[in-house]
């Protein structure tokens, strides 16, 4: 029988994983007991606690509707189990795009997510992420960790693409040309950025078993500003778009800015993210006034990643 854990100290990732593995053991029992495979049992439910090697008293308590262990303790966890779920999902998705989040992006992450339930709720603003907060995630999510990577230039990263990917980019951008009559000099690339200083060597972030690279692609900077940039097929250049963290300019940035990207314009959000609305705001005051088409042909505008 697997023992009890001991309540006087914090679990280890490992004692969390044993302990989840137990209960998805009893949910098993009990669906087994529900489905009638004990009726020919005198004690249906000690037989199914043998033979799914769980506790015949922790069964029960189950079978009565008592919670799991992870249920009973999610009042003491700022993010429901669902949001902790959907954090695990964020820091998959970004270990995908070559960007494992550090410590205070995870709990950046973390944190915007507690207060859009909040705001939701119409709850007052949430206190910060406790210090020991990100110990307590990862050890309810023991596939997440954290280690050390090595720092991999974007475009080494890039150049692992599926072919298959690739080959069908330019059949639909072949397509797109002939199917809207698009000119040569009528194609734009557009690509969004999201800088955090200091990121160019290797750094302490949060990783999950499933990915195996262990790499940070960069491009030798990287600090919670984003860039909205975009080239033409003739080699023009559309004036970037950039977005500050922040509530409005400081005439400062601004005067600096324009003396060395004119016609740039400013953005700014709560954490330095792009948008939609800034997605929006750049087409319509940035790249719409500066391709038009004085022969009011269509332009072909190819995102990357945005």
């Amino acid at each position: 029988m697997t023992r009890a854990l001991s309540t006087g100290r914090r679990r280890t990732g490992e004692e969390f994983a044993e302990a989840t593995d137990r209960d998805e053991r009893i949910q098993k029992a009990l669906e087994a007991l529900a489905a009638g495979d004990y009726n020919g049992y005198r004690d249906k439910a000690r037989a199914a606690a043998t033979d799914f090697d769980v506790s015949y008293a922790t069964l029960m308590r189950r079978k009565r509707g008592g919670l799991t262990q992870a249920e009973a303790q999610q009042w003491n966890w700022r993010l429901t189990k669902a949001e902790e779920d959907t954090l695990e999902w964020v820091i998959i998705r970004s270990i995908k795009q070559g960007q494992p989040p550090t410590s205070a992006e995870m709990r950046e992450f973390a944190f915007t997510i507690l207060s859009a339930r909040h705001k939701l709720e119409d709850l007052p603003p949430p206190e910060p992420l406790g210090v020991q907060w990100q110990r307590g995630f990862l050890r309810r999510h023991p596939d997440c960790y954290s280690k050390y990577t090595r720092a991999m230039d974007a475009r080494r990263a890039m150049a692992n693409n599926d072919p298959a990917t690739i080959n069908h980019f330019f059949d639909l951008l072949q397509e797109t040309r002939k199917e809207y009559n698009i000119a040569a000099d009528a194609e734009w690339n557009m690509d969004e950025k999201g800088f955090m200083m200091g990121m160019s060597k290797g750094a302490k972030v949060i990783w999950h078993r499933s990915m195996k690279t262990v790499f940070r692609t960069c491009a030798g900077n990287k600090d919670w500003v984003s860039v909205i940039e975009c080239v033409g097929a003739n080699g023009t250049a559309v004036p970037p778009y950039i977005i500050f963290k922040g509530k409005q300019q400081m005439t400062a940035w601004w005067n600096v800015i324009l003396d060395r990207l004119p016609g740039c314009a400013l953005g700014f959000s709560d954490n330095g993210w792009s948008d939609r609305k800034h997605g929006m705001e750049w087409l319509e005051k940035v790249f719409h006034p500066y391709t038009i088409r004085p022969d009011g042909g269509k332009r072909l505008l190819i995102p990357n990643g945005f």
